[in-house]
């Protein structure tokens, strides 16, 4: 486990932590994943306070915080690894053949099962708790949860496989969001590097107007390249019109930016309204410039009414340039 920020933690190579599927011969259920005790605080636990659930000594959680999956990012997962249950290739898992068991087997029927439980699911929130171990890790574990048990206990979880939690203030409750990717798989954080920012700062505070006259001329399909992921090779020059375009605000919000950055500039990052990774164009008719906050709630929440608010935004940005 890695402390990434204040808000977000990461975990590499889960089943490393303790994810797998129970294996033949055994009774117990698998999807304990071991976290830090000194970020015990991320989930707002306390140490020095315990209760038991169901028989476990667990550490004390605010009732109010809520633990959820994300179901885009859950069907998004399911679809990259879905060749580990076709192939059938884990001859030392449990194989069960009960119809009643189906949710837990190992094969492409069962894959198809846990991926339309997710799709039909209405709510995909589960009831969290922290393991006591030992002084220095702790377990997360969940306690009757068909969600929960569906996607860790008895999912097939490559040794490839990243968890991200993400933390976020939802009308005033701690909300711990459950992302699940593998190292090969297609993200947002894949559509930023270095040298293609470095572009970007290059780009502005030259000529705004020339910019975006410039960017409404380009955009379409971005081409791709794969490495050891697929990144998409976007415009720079409507990147850095998008950027300009806010005016320093971002577009979802309307606060000024953060800060600056190295350059002067104030720090927005682009964001697709339809992503790219779903077909969407690399045109500044798809593209806003939010701030990293309201930019990782796109990402993680995926409420459409921000959306909507960002398509009214960019229709106001178009109906402006068409005056000019």
């Amino acid at each position: 486990m890695q402390r990434i920020n204040d808000d977000e933690i990461f975990f590499e190579n889960i089943p490393l932590y303790g994810s797998n599927i129970v294996t033949k011969g055994s009774r117990g259920l698998g999807g304990e994943i071991y976290f830090n005790i000194s970020d015990i605080d991320f989930f707002g636990g306390n140490v020095n306070s315990t209760e038991t659930i169901a028989g476990k000594e667990v550490y004390s959680l605010n009732k109010s915080n809520v633990y959820k999956f994300n179901k885009r990012n859950l069907l998004e997962y399911m679809d990259s690894i879905k060749n580990e249950f076709i192939l059938n290739l884990f001859y030392d898992y449990k194989k069960f053949t009960r119809n009643s068991d189906k949710w837990k087997m190992i094969d492409e029927d069962g894959w198809k099962y846990r991926r339309e439980e997710i799709e039909h699911a209405s709510n995909l929130e589960f009831d969290m708790y922290l393991k006591k171990s030992t002084l220095d890790r702790g377990f997360i574990g969940c306690n009757s949860s068909d969600i929960y048990s569906l996607v860790v206990a008895y999912t097939l979880i490559p040794n490839y496989t990243e968890l991200r939690i993400l933390r976020t203030n939802e009308n005033g409750h701690n909300c711990y969001t459950f992302l699940m990717s593998l190292k090969s798989s297609v993200d947002f954080v894949s559509e930023f590097n270095q040298e293609f920012e470095e572009e970007v700062e290059d780009k502005r505070g030259v000529n705004r107007e020339a910019l975006l006259n410039d960017a409404y001329n380009r955009g379409g399909k971005p081409g791709k390249s794969r490495v050891n992921t697929t990144v998409f090779n976007r415009d720079p020059v409507i990147a850095a019109a998008v950027k300009e375009r806010a005016n320093g605000q971002c577009d979802l919000c309307g606060q000024p930016a953060p800060f600056n950055n190295a350059n002067g500039f104030p720090y927005l990052e682009e964001h697709h309204l339809v992503r790219l990774a779903d077909g969407g164009d690399d045109s500044i008719d798809n593209a806003v410039a939010l701030c990293p906050n309201c930019h990782r709630k796109m990402h993680v929440v995926n409420d459409e009414r921000d959306t909507e608010t960002l398509k009214k935004r960019i229709l106001v940005y178009v109906n402006a340039m068409n005056k000019e």
